[in-house]
């Protein structure tokens, strides 16, 4: 996923802790957050998060911990790039370098201040290479002929320093302390029999608190102003002074030149007169004035007539006029948001004149009001050099203000000169570009609303963040990503937290008691606004959790039901809070004991990344709230009833009901992530040291969940967070190391043996991710230390997707979504539904459109043909049978060839011809289709094929037998084009069985044969032939041509490889005819000698016993088994094929000939073999085929639907298998024919329930959809009739 904004935190609060750098024609901001410097581009590209902290601590500079450690201060060298970042008592100097392609800094050198341990708050540059650090002490460092940086000048002031700036010259510079109305300014002085370089100070007095000052850079034309200083200082008056000096022989002697006092031009009404600016409790009201540099001005102008090429308009020219004429600019925010702009005209003009002040513009609305607190701090202006478009007219002349608000939000507006000074413009206003924000400190959770789409984090140093992802809106300058709410909340280290409606209220507990706190915009802070009534046990509440729910089923209005935890009790508490007339009411409703032991609480997130509620078709007390956790034990937890009814019942005890227990066989449960009626996630450990993450979905009330997937994950998982995709697919993002992976739910392709979950994305850090999760619009949200990353839907080239443009969303539609009708995979199961019109169409559907691309120069097909979808369901949803009982496909059967050319209406009414069969088979062979692979291309090949064959044999074939040969085509054709490794050996018996029930089994021979030139055992067994054949003349004929084939394949004709075959059959003198033909065998004299003997007399029956014996010792067992034949000992025989051959259908073959059908031994095998077989597989197919063998009808109608384990013991104990199962619903088909021949209904049917039957219908249409055919899911669920239940059967 792309990663779309990067909140590496919010500013450390100081005057120097931002710097901007031009290189190269590139700009980059620096700024200090918690122990970090992060660096950007002026596109707000991240570039590098530099750990200070952490490289100072492995460099062992700092000794302590690191997590309250804090950079001061940072500086870019404008001349050579270097960045200097000061922490603590050191400052670190980091040199540009250029690394595959991108700008990076790395470290060069550590100064520390070695002589007492003075810390350092500020950093500078000069342009001639000195380092200026300020702090608890002054000093200036210098780079020495040996490349070493040395102290060349030091000094103690009186108190700390905040701010320490060089003038534009560097023959001086200035230093602010805090709370002082001072601004010194220090010049170099000489003293006689120094050799170093000594500064004297002056000071720059004023009459209340200075807050900030910068150094005029004059415009670049202007050389002469480069040594004429003039500096601007901003006090706590609220008045800006400009100091310049009076003669250039003595430049640090300052004098006030020019005062710019807002009163006398605000924009809205005054602010109050008696209000006291210099107080420290009103420091946070303090709007300041800020200049613009004047340097950046004439870059900005001179960058848009560049673009222009000279062909300026009259704005741009009134405007570069303008600042030509009044190149000093000011401006002030005020609290609601208006804007004043201030002109300054003849500073540092020779000869002096007194410079004059006017307001240049009056804007009313600039910004929105609560944004004004971002211009409450230091601000820095710069023109993008890159010359980035607004949305003006024409080439801005555009100047961007990175503000430092004091909440420590970092942010950058734009504002364009053009468009302000243009009088027909009607609101001119800024707008934000990007905002930097988060935590100072490392994030250790993600708490996501379980309502709406805020979410908080929580950092380790207890602070709690609010944000919400927002889209821009028509008109709005709300900017796409996270927004974080204007202030944090301090929270004690145990405290929980949860959002009421939006972020206007908070709940927060306290220990024992729980608070709702709501939010004061206008004093940037939360206050304690009411008490939720707790009982008077002192349970500590550690966990906070609130869900919305609408007041009734019509009303949109939410009350919101807030639950606290107590696991020191085992108890749970329930308020119900609601709003009447803007008012916050709050009432407890119970209070429940949950069993002691229970280790996890996990709330069911109801939003989870779509603005659409996901529980919108549920009763408001039908849904789950939470899931708990007992040893390996989950219970899922509704309201008994709903919240008016309790709270008119004024039930104070318990209100909550569990459903569960649900077995999970999971040891040491660390997690467990719920969304509600869709999944559950569980994060245990596993048995061989790793983690585990166990999937469960379909959560619904009275039922348990299913278990869909084991994961085994490497590392440990930190985070895990739900999604629900657009088109309903659950999407889950788990925090592992330093990778963030994406998991979305996998299509089943395989029902027996596909894992149903897969990983489509995973995303890696810089460092370990702490927590997850998904906020709007498929948006990821990652914690990683103090950065929160968010991570767009939008693919990169790296997830390597041949899509353009794609999404996560594409990819778990891919994964996940429903087949063409044109898929194989769809076309095999309306084959098995007996839809062959449908085919028909659909074939015929593909090849107009086959025909109509024909001539297109391209070989991937990247749209499936259009289909009318009203004609689908009428095909799909069409009786197999008419009034008259015949089939409805009676014009498969009329000759297509002969008929007029039809037009595209009657294309459902006609069959598919050989020709066009054949015209679509060669176009797949040329070209790719979209959502096929090269395997499913010549799956499509065979299934044509198929439906060629079936109408070309007009009534000869029966449904079954149609269901039998598309198998039995696919199972050719794939075992022809694939490894030998991945050929398949046998049909399943899902294939075979329909051939079992098929009256057409002659047909199915014939086409069989087609594939097989001689047939041998290997071909008979594949096919299953004496499983299902049951014409028993027929069964003996292909046991002998198998018997035949088998001697004739054979170069040196050896009788023995026959000898079994023919013995069943009890064509003993055949064998011994071989035998006479056989010179060239060993064993030819021995052989006819002994089946020249009457083997009815029990002595030869006893010698060929002996023999067989002693061919088991040699480990000729089939040889044995024609001996044990020979002797009349059919049960033996069948023992040895089963034991040493492993051949079920041998051992049926040989007694259907030897001994006939239902004979004692046949049902000895299926009793003591098949049917074991198939409980130990949960072979439902196996299990009902052998019980029809026996003539148990009712049991093989019970076996559709019922476990073979479970019918055959109903007692047993059925075994947890770590693959979850998935019904075939083709079971249904099965089913519904079985019952339908054995003329049953559903309650003489064996052991089969209202209840048992409903659920095996919702699990079929269930399944359907899992394998991506969601109109048969649609078609189950609506054309599917049952008869009512009977009451007694409830």
């Amino acid at each position: 996923m792309l990663i779309q904004q990067t909140c590496p935190g919010k500013v450390n609060q100081g005057l120097q802790s931002t710097s901007i750098l031009l290189w190269d024609c590139d700009r980059y901001i620096v700024y200090a957050t918690g122990g970090n410097a992060v660096i950007y581009t002026s596109r707000f590209d991240h570039v590098q998060t530099i750990q200070v902290a952490k490289i100072l601590k492995d460099g062992g500079n700092i000794e302590r911990d690191t997590k309250s450690v804090s950079v001061s201060s940072v500086a870019f060298n404008s001349t050579n790039g270097k960045l200097v970042v000061s922490c603590e008592t050191c400052a670190l100097i980091l040199c540009m370098r250029e690394e595959d392609g991108r700008t990076t800094w790395s470290l060069e050198s550590v100064l520390k201040e070695q002589d007492n341990g003075a810390m350092i708050y500020c950093v500078d540059w000069s342009s001639r290479g000195e380092l200026l650090i300020a702090g608890e002490q002054l000093d200036i460092w210098k780079l020495n002929e040996q490349g070493n940086w040395v102290k060349s000048w030091n000094k103690r002031p009186a108190t700390p320093i905040i701010k320490a700036q060089f003038s534009p010259s560097c023959s001086m510079f200035a230093t602010l302390s805090k709370w002082d109305g001072l601004v010194t300014v220090w010049y170099e002085s000489k003293e006689e029999g120094s050799l170093h370089r000594q500064y004297s100070f002056s000071y720059l007095s004023h009459a209340s608190d200075t807050t900030n000052f910068d150094w005029r850079h004059s415009p670049h034309n202007d050389k002469h102003s480069q040594h004429d200083p003039t500096i601007f200082t901003m006090c706590k008056d609220g008045i800006g002074r400009f100091w310049s000096s009076m003669d250039l022989d003595t430049p640090h002697n300052l004098y006030m030149t020019a005062v710019i006092d807002p009163d006398q031009s605000l924009v809205t009404a005054s602010e109050d007169e008696n209000f006291d600016y210099t107080s420290k409790e009103n420091e946070a009201a303090f709007f300041p004035i800020h200049y613009m540099n004047s340097a950046e001005l004439e870059s900005a102008i001179q960058l848009c007539t560049a673009d222009q090429g000279g062909q300026l308009s009259s704005k741009v020219r009134r405007v570069r006029d303008m600042i030509k004429d009044t190149p000093d600019l000011l401006f002030k925010v005020q609290k609601d948001g208006s804007l004043t702009i201030w002109g300054i005209q003849h500073l540092n003009e020779w000869p002096r004149r007194i410079p004059k002040v006017f307001v240049v513009l009056r804007v009313a609305q600039a910004i929105p009001s609560n944004d004004a607190i971002h211009f409450m701090s230091n601000v820095k202006i710069y023109h993008n050099h890159l010359g980035s478009k607004t949305s003006s007219s024409v080439n801005p002349v555009e100047l961007f203000i990175l503000t430092q608000g004091t909440n420590g939000q970092l942010s950058c507006y734009t504002i364009n000169l053009i468009d302000f000074f243009d009088s027909t413009r009607f609101a001119s206003q800024l707008y934000l570009r990007y905002s930097w924000l988060g935590h100072q400190s490392s994030i250790v959770d993600i708490q996501r609303s379980h309502h709406s789409n805020y979410f908080l984090t929580r950092s380790d140093d207890d602070n709690i963040a609010i944000w919400k992802y927002e889209r821009p809106k028509f008109g709005t300058r709300t900017m796409y990503g996270l927004r974080e709410k204007d202030f944090h909340i301090h929270v004690g280290k145990s405290a929980a937290v949860a959002v009421i409606r939006d972020d206007s209220y908070l709940a927060v507990s306290q220990g024992a008691k729980v608070y709702i706190h709501k939010r004061n915009s206008a004093e940037f802070r939360y206050e304690s606004y009411a008490e939720c009534p707790m009982p008077n046990n002192g349970a500590l509440v550690d966990g906070l959790h609130c869900f919305g729910i609408p007041i009734s089923e019509s009303n949109d209005e939410k009350q919101y039901l807030l639950v606290g935890t107590s696991p020191s009790t085992n108890e749970v508490f329930s308020w119900r809070v609601w709003f009447d007339n803007q008012s916050l009411l709050v009432e407890i409703l119970g209070t429940d004991t949950i069993e002691s032991g229970w280790t996890n609480f996990a709330p069911v997130t109801n939003y989870a990344g779509t603005e659409i509620s996901l529980d919108l078709h549920l009763s408001l007390d039908s849904r789950f709230y939470f899931v708990t956790c007992q040893e390996s034990s989950m219970f899922f937890w509704t309201l008994k009833r709903s919240l008016e009814d309790i709270a008119k019942g004024g039930e104070t005890s318990s209100i909550w009901q569990s459903h569960g227990p649900l077995e999970c066989h999971l040891k040491n449960i660390k997690e467990i992530a719920a969304m509600n009626n869709r999944a559950v996630a569980i994060v245990s450990a596993h048995s061989n040291g790793g983690t585990r993450l166990s999937i469960w979905s379909e959560i619904r009330t009275g039922y348990l969940p299913r278990h869909e997937a084991d994961l085994d994950i490497r590392g440990d998982i930190n985070g895990l967070s739900w999604c629900m995709t657009s088109d309903s697919q659950a999407l889950l993002a788990v925090a592992v190391g330093s990778m963030v992976q994406i998991y979305a739910r996998k299509r089943i392709k395989d029902i027996q043996f596909d894992e149903s979950w897969a990983l489509c994305d995973e995303m890696k850090l810089e460092s370990d991710v702490t927590a997850v999760a998904w906020a709007d619009a498929g948006v990821l949200v990652a914690a990683s230390g103090q950065t929160l990353r968010t991570f767009s839907k939008w693919l990169t080239i790296e997830d390597k997707t041949s899509e353009p443009m794609p999404t996560i969303y594409d990819v778990t539609f891919k994964l996940n979504g429903p087949l063409p009708l044109f898929h194989p995979d769809v076309l095999v199961h309306y084959f098995l539904w007996g839809k062959l019109d449908l085919i028909n169409f659909l074939m015929l559907t593909l090849y107009r459109f086959l025909r109509a691309v024909e001539h297109a120069d391209f070989k991937f097909i990247k749209t499936m043909p259009p289909t009318i979808l009203d004609k689908v369901l009428h095909l799909q949803n069409s009786s197999a049978t008419n009034k008259q009982g015949k089939q409805q496909y009676d014009f498969l059967w009329s000759d297509g060839d002969d008929k007029p050319a039809l037009s595209d209406d009657d294309d459902a009414e006609r069959p598919m011809t050989e020709k066009e069969a054949t015209y679509i088979k060669e176009r797949l062979n040329e070209k790719s289709m979209a959502f096929m692979t090269k395997i499913d291309r010549l799956h499509l090949i065979a299934q044509v094929d198929t439906l060629i064959h079936v109408l070309n044999r007009r009534n000869s074939v029966d449904e079954n037998g149609a269901r039998y040969m598309i198998f039995l085509k696919n199972f050719y054709f794939l075992n022809s084009i694939v490894d030998d490794d991945k050929k398949q050996d046998v049909l399943s018996y899902r294939d075979m069985i329909w051939a079992s029930h098929s009256q057409s089994q002659d047909a199915i021979l014939e086409f069989a044969d087609t594939f097989i030139d001689k047939m041998v055992w290997k071909d008979a067994r594949a096919l299953g032939i004496f499983l299902w054949l049951d014409k028993a003349d027929t069964l003996r004929q292909r046991m002998e041509a198998i018997a035949r084939n088998t001697y004739l394949n054979q170069e040196d004709k050896d009788p023995v490889s026959s000898t079994l075959f023919y013995l069943a059959l009890g064509k003993k003198s055949l064998v011994h005819t071989l035998w006479r033909t056989a010179n060239h065998h060993k064993e030819q004299k021995a052989m006819l000698q002994f089946l020249a003997n009457d083997f009815r007399e029990a002595r030869w029956q006893t010698a060929a016993s002996k023999n067989a014996f002693a061919l088991l010792g040699k480990q000729r067992y089939e040889y044995a088994a024609a001996f044990f034949l020979l002797a009349g000992k059919l049960r033996d025989a069948v023992n040895v094929i089963l034991k040493h051959m492993k051949d079920m259908q041998l051992a049926v073959a040989i007694c259907r000939v030897y001994e006939g059908e239902n004979g004692p031994v046949l049902r000895e095998i299926i009793t003591n073999h098949m049917l074991p077989l198939a409980c130990s597989t949960d072979d439902r197919w196996l299990a009902s085929l052998a019980f029809w063998m026996i003539d148990k009808t009712d049991e093989a109608v019970a076996a559709t639907m019922i476990s073979p384990q479970k019918l055959i013991d109903p007692d047993a104990k059925l075994q947890s298998t770590s693959k979850p199962n998935h019904l075939d619903p083709s079971l249904l088909i099965l089913y519904q024919y079985l019952k339908e021949k054995t003329l049953q209904n559903r309650k003489k049917t064996y052991q089969i329930t209202y209840d048992l039957e409903y659920e095996f219908l919702l699990d079929a249409a269930r399944t359907y959809e899992r394998i991506g055919c969601p109109l048969l899911s649609l078609y189950i669920l609506t054309q599917y009739k049952i008869s009512p239940p009977l009451v007694l059967d409830r």
